[in-house]
């Protein structure tokens, strides 16, 4: 009984001893793992900062665009509201109807409308040859004044579909442009005495004659 009892406790502490080995390798197998799971932890910790970091620039980088288009767009209204001030400011002294129509509208495509007294937008459409030129005369000159640099500004023959008013009103309104005025007319667009009054603000007058109507050629003096 005792040999029995011996070799039992002897079997028994083997299956312990084996237990134990088992049990020593899962705890090795599990120490590795929570190695691994360390430098994993390390390196996503790592990564962490760096997103962080990342995110604070593109949180700056989103701030300072919103910022820029903010700036950009409050620049391109202040200009676009200059215009139209200009703009109606010539238009106002061009016009034959001053009672009627009270400035232009710029709309953010830059189409043009004339407000009129009883409140409604009239569109360039519906108006007149002659109210068309005043108002493309108001809004190239609106464009000028509005400008940070003067231009010359060129007019080819500008009276063509204007009444006698628009006519007069233009030639009261060029020697107040802060620019040099070139204009291309004929005679019928500058009659004596619309020419003598604009002569005393008028640096040189040049005389184009035709030549050769086949070579297009003429003679300027």
């Amino acid at each position: 009984e005792t040999w029995q009892k011996l070799i039992k406790q002897e079997k028994d502490v083997t299956k312990k001893e084996m237990n134990i080995n088992k049990l020593q390798k899962n705890i090795d197998n599990l120490e590795k793992e929570e190695n691994k799971l360390i430098i994993q932890r390390e390196k996503l910790s790592a990564y962490n900062k760096e997103t962080a970091n990342l995110t604070k620039q593109i949180n700056l980088a989103k701030g300072i665009y919103n910022a820029a288009n903010d700036l950009i767009e409050w620049h391109i209204n202040q200009c676009q509201q200059n215009i139209e001030e200009k703009t109606s400011e010539i238009h106002h002294l061009v016009t034959n109807k001053p009672t009627e129509y009270q400035g232009i509208s710029i709309k953010s495509d830059y189409t043009l409308g004339v407000k009129h007294i009883r409140g409604e937008t009239i569109k360039p459409e519906l108006l007149s040859p002659g109210e068309k030129e005043a108002l493309a005369f108001a809004f190239i000159t609106g464009l000028n004044l509005a400008s940070d640099i003067a231009a010359p500004l060129i007019m080819d023959t500008p009276f063509g579909h204007l009444d006698t008013q628009h006519q007069q009103n233009i030639i009261n309104c060029l020697p107040n442009i802060p620019s040099q005025v070139i204009v291309l007319a004929t005679d019928r667009d500058f009659p004596d005495h619309l020419l003598k009054e604009l002569k005393p603000f008028v640096a040189e007058i040049f005389y184009i004659d035709r030549l050769d109507a086949s070579e297009y050629s003429s003679s300027i003096q």
